[in-house]
């Protein structure tokens, strides 16, 4: 459950309420943000309040807001299957903030309170192959390659994908080594 509010240096991640609709839809219907990451961009407002409303009442995403300008400018959920050992967590970013390192920003924060706050044992990752920023995020967050396989997804159909992890004990290795080298 992702039910509580981080700020970072350009970022605040907050459950997402009502009052985000129109910014969730500026950047949900852009065709090719949601393909990335296993949806189908949205094609209507009332598509957009459907699934923020489930964003609401699961309250497993967070809205991505923009401190500069206080928009929504993309989401981080936490998903669970029954076959997963860990959760795992999907991302989305307004195609304009592309390229700035901002969704790093936000994994970084988000990881951290969900190890050393929630104590998490383990978090979940992956990604298309042809994504390479997505890779490039789960590799500076320090996730552990796992395995190739198929991700299906019911709007998109299937495609190739990596899995990633990242334990607790190696985040916490990971955390020591940085404070060293600082």
């Amino acid at each position: 459950m992702l039910d509580f509010t981080l700020q970072t240096e350009r970022l605040i991640l907050r459950p997402f309420v009502l009052e985000d609709l129109a910014d969730f839809f500026a950047y949900a219907s852009v065709p090719g943000v949601g393909e990335k990451a296993g949806w189908a961009h949205h094609k209507t407002l009332e598509e957009s309040r459907s699934i923020l409303e489930k964003f609401i009442e699961n309250k497993d995403n967070l809205a991505l807001v923009d401190r500069a300008s206080n928009r929504v400018i993309g989401s981080l959920g936490m998903h669970r299957k029954d076959s997963e050992i860990y959760p795992s967590l999907g991302y989305v970013l307004s195609q304009s903030y592309w390229g700035r390192g901002l969704m790093t920003e936000a994994m970084r924060a988000i990881l951290d309170t969900l190890f050393t706050v929630k104590h998490w044992e383990g978090i979940a990752i992956s990604h298309f192959i042809e994504n390479i920023r997505s890779q490039r995020i789960i590799e500076k967050c320090g996730f552990r390659f796992v395995r190739r396989g198929p991700y299906i997804s019911a709007a998109l159909g299937s495609f190739d994908a990596y899995y990633y992890e990242l334990t607790a004990s190696e985040y916490q290795k990971l955390k020591e080594k940085s404070a060293i080298g600082q």
